[in-house]
């Protein structure tokens, strides 16, 4: 299978989907993920061109730098896992707004130096973390959605901790903490877009994005 179009971002290299079946949810809820994933989507291809960026930076040390690099791979095997779970569910009936506010959202979030951009990214993907948590109880626990969901969720997770741990070596606590609040704050304002979707999967839109702008505790421990 040929890679398809891209969401958001065109990205080099980029992997044909990886196969996967909805054909075990309620039809109202592969509705309602149809239109949620897009989004998160946007964001794995952002991910994985951010993380690939950073790692060539030459102010990090060579096992940060590889690091970044692995979570990079890591991104773009999500992307692919999406793709494939996006193949397999109902078209969103118009992602255009949500996906046009995603994109402009990654373009100014990386309009930073690197110290900057690992905090925001950390911030983003605790994010993800939260979002992914919360669909996960709405999902069967035995589906295949649920296992793609739950590997992505799993390894975002330790993004944040790599990517939180090298940006507490490299920045000021109160900064880092400052730019992950922001990149929060533009995610919640994205979501926005598809609030009535997240209703749809039993996700309450206006308490997931009041616990959107709070940071968690010890996502910059070194």
């Amino acid at each position: 299978m040929s890679p398809p179009m891209p969401l958001c971002f065109v990205r080099r290299g980029a992997l044909a989907p990886l196969g996967a079946t909805a054909a075990d949810l309620p039809a109202a809820t592969a509705a309602a993920l149809g239109e949620v994933l897009p989004l998160l989507g946007c964001g794995e291809e952002a991910a994985s061109l951010a993380f690939a960026a950073m790692a060539a930076n030459r102010r990090l040390a060579p096992a940060a730098a590889a690091a970044l690099a692995a979570i990079a791979r890591d991104e773009a095997q999500h992307d692919a896992l999406l793709k494939g779970l996006l193949a397999a569910l109902p078209a969103p009936a118009d992602p255009e707004p949500v996906l046009a506010a995603a994109q402009a959202m990654h373009v100014s979030l990386g309009r930073t130096l690197i110290t900057g951009r690992l905090a925001r990214v950390a911030g983003l993907d605790s994010a993800v973390c939260l979002i992914l948590a919360r669909v996960l109880r709405r999902l069967p626990a035995a589906s295949d959605t649920a296992r793609v969901l739950r590997r992505i969720h799993a390894d975002e997770a330790r993004h944040v901790a790599i990517a939180g741990n090298i940006a507490a070596g490299m920045g000021v606590m109160t900064a880092l903490k400052d730019e992950a609040a922001h990149a929060r704050a533009l995610l919640v304002a994205v979501i926005g877009h598809v609030g009535a979707a997240f209703d749809g999967l039993g996700v309450e839109p206006d308490r997931l994005r009041r616990d959107l702008a709070r940071l968690p505790a010890g996502l910059f421990a070194a």
